[in-house]
């Protein structure tokens, strides 16, 4: 039980190392908008290496959940893929570590979707400022 204990740990550990990129990754987006509507292409262009520094780490981060989760047997891989891979809105569990892993879960998914609706957003408002028509007008 204290290998099962120490593996949850570890996992809330990397969901929080997650949500915390996830968070400045939101911040980068949020000031690459900024710059984008100011027109200013060096600020864009640092933001963006930034962002994708920050997107690298992620990726990473992901990785070592998914390493994470080949280790035990056969019984905690299962348990495992139901905390990472169960859909966490409608996830619950009487366990508090497996319930903090899952609002951990669904704070990074609401940060996703806030970091794509922003990504949608600053893509609109290029493709408007660098459209013919809009410039014709």
């Amino acid at each position: 039980m204290a290998e099962k204990t120490t593996d949850l740990d570890q996992l809330l550990i990397l969901f929080q190392r997650r949500y915390n990129i996830l968070r400045e990754i939101k911040e980068i987006t949020d000031e690459l908008a900024e710059a984008s509507s100011r027109h200013d292409g060096v600020s864009v262009e640092l933001e963006l290496q930034m962002r994708m520094d920050k997107l690298q780490l992620c990726d990473r981060n992901w990785q070592d959940i998914c390493m994470h989760g080949e280790n035990g047997d056969e019984a905690q891989k299962n348990l495992f893929r139901s905390l990472v891979l169960e859909d966490p809105e409608d996830a619950h569990s009487s366990v508090p570590k497996e319930e903090k892993l899952y609002e951990i879960r669904r704070a990074c998914r609401k940060l996703i979707r806030e970091i794509q609706e922003r990504d949608r957003i600053i893509s609109l408002q290029t493709v408007h400022d660098k459209s013919f028509y809009y410039q014709k007008l």
